[in-house]
């Protein structure tokens, strides 16, 4: 039986919801970061929620961004 991947809008969706629940002032910076990450990251980079937090991926694991 094959895996079901996670489609690229609901990676972001989940990213959404995550941010969502970041309180400021660290909400805006991790938008801010995640916009440098989705300009600089190859187009067909995808969104996701990966060990709990934010994350970009292409041929596996880009580049994970977190507030604690």
């Amino acid at each position: 039986m094959a895996v079901k991947k996670p489609s690229a809008d609901s990676g972001k969706a989940e990213v959404e919801a995550y941010l969502a629940r970041v309180p400021e002032p660290a909400r805006t910076t991790l938008e801010k970061v995640r916009t440098i990450i989705r300009a600089a990251a190859p187009r067909e980079a995808t969104e996701a929620i990966s060990y709990k937090i934010p994350s970009f991926q292409y041929k596996g694991a880009l580049v994970w961004y977190a507030a604690f």
